[in-house]
């Protein structure tokens, strides 16, 4: 979990695997600001998400993952979170995406979001630049 106590905390994983956890990667920015980025990593079997930004305002940015087996694959609240995702398969878990409390999130046209038992949320795409 990423969550700073006050001020702002910016946070890169790369080649992680987050597994059997109750969550795999979260932002949280209910004391400050967070800036996260996710490249070539894997959340997988944690009971609640596998990639997770609620709180605060928070930009989170997910490139080349996976989430699997989790209690929901993606999770965005909260009016100032934005979260991004981009050529990453979001599959095999209880809900694939929740959007909440105005929360923003994108998904950059060639993720994999499929095979969930409950799809959820319908992430806007946008255009690859």
């Amino acid at each position: 979990m990423i969550a700073p106590a006050g001020g702002s905390a910016k946070a890169s994983l790369t080649r992680v695997d987050l597994v059997n956890n109750a969550f795999g990667a979260k932002a949280d920015g209910a004391s400050g600001k967070v800036d996260l980025t996710i490249f070539d990593s894997v959340a997988s079997s944690n009971s609640l998400y596998g990639f997770a930004a609620s709180g605060g305002t928070l930009n989170v940015n997910i490139k080349h993952s996976v989430s699997t087996n989790n209690g929901t694959g993606l999770y965005a609240s909260g009016p100032k979170t934005t979260l991004r995702i981009g050529d990453s398969t979001v599959a095999g878990n209880g809900t694939g995406v929740t959007i909440s409390n105005s929360a923003t999130m994108n998904s950059y046209s060639n993720n994999q979001i499929d095979g969930n038992t409950t799809p959820g949320a319908t992430i806007p795409t946008i255009p690859l630049k």
